[in-house]
């Protein structure tokens, strides 16, 4: 009971979720806060702390699936990122359970980075542990296949991916030619930046959870992630 009124307090001080704008949670004129404790021993968690790939997307797609009435349910984003199409599944089914349950992302330890970063755009709350980052880059891709099933799948990333920088560089007021030359790169974010630039709507000082790491993956640091897990993937997009 007591963690109850403790999450419906939470939820009382976060921004209403809008989406007529943008095809992800808008998070622009949302203040800038802190929580110096979040304690969620006690809530629906899972633990995204792998390379995101088959085996690990789908993990997290039955979870939400499973607690898809829950209410309010927790992803805690750890990962050096991985695959475009396997990413975009986690984010399909975030957004078909948005009219029952609210996504809150919790960015911890290294941080989000490519593919994981993108997911944190899309959920209802995002927040971020104050020594985490937050990075986006360019994407990877490659295919094999028949020419016109390649052509017609580039042409479809490569759409879905010039929308998703637009919003991106609205989100932290850059013009999308600069934000898209800045990804060449790499894009690094601080808790403090992506806060200031309504990337996230906070940071949490202390995060308190029991969520088990992630079964599927052995864990990877951004820093030695190599891309080469394919899985038997016929197209291979990573970000």
């Amino acid at each position: 009971m007591r963690y109850l009124f403790t999450l419906i307090a939470l939820l009382l001080t976060l921004p209403a979720y809008t989406s007529e704008t943008t095809k992800y949670n808008a998070k622009a004129n949302t203040p800038i806060r802190t929580l110096e404790k979040l304690d969620i021993t006690k809530a629906k968690v899972i633990n995204l702390d792998t390379p995101i790939f088959p085996s690990s997307s789908d993990e997290v797609v039955n979870f939400l699936d499973t607690n898809q009435k829950a209410g309010v349910v927790y992803i805690l984003l750890n990962s050096p990122g991985g695959s475009i199409m396997d990413g975009l599944a986690i984010i399909e089914k975030m957004q078909a359970i948005r009219p029952y349950t609210q996504t809150i992302c919790v960015i911890t330890g290294e941080g989000a980075f490519s593919m994981a970063a993108v997911i944190s755009m899309y959920c209802n709350y995002t927040f971020m542990q104050k020594d985490a980052a937050l990075m986006f880059h360019d994407a990877s891709i490659s295919m094999s296949g028949e020419v016109h099933q390649m052509k017609s799948r580039f042409a479809y990333l490569v759409s879905w991916l010039d929308g998703f920088h637009r919003d991106v560089a609205v989100q932290i007021g850059m013009p999308t030619a600069q934000y898209t030359e800045a990804i060449k790169s790499e894009l690094w974010f601080t808790a403090q930046q992506a806060s200031a630039q309504n990337l996230v709507n906070g940071v949490v000082n202390v995060l308190k959870h029991s969520a088990p790491p992630l079964s599927s993956t052995m864990r990877r640091s951004i820093f030695d992630f190599e891309q080469s897990e394919k899985e038997g993937s016929h197209i291979c997009v990573e970000y």
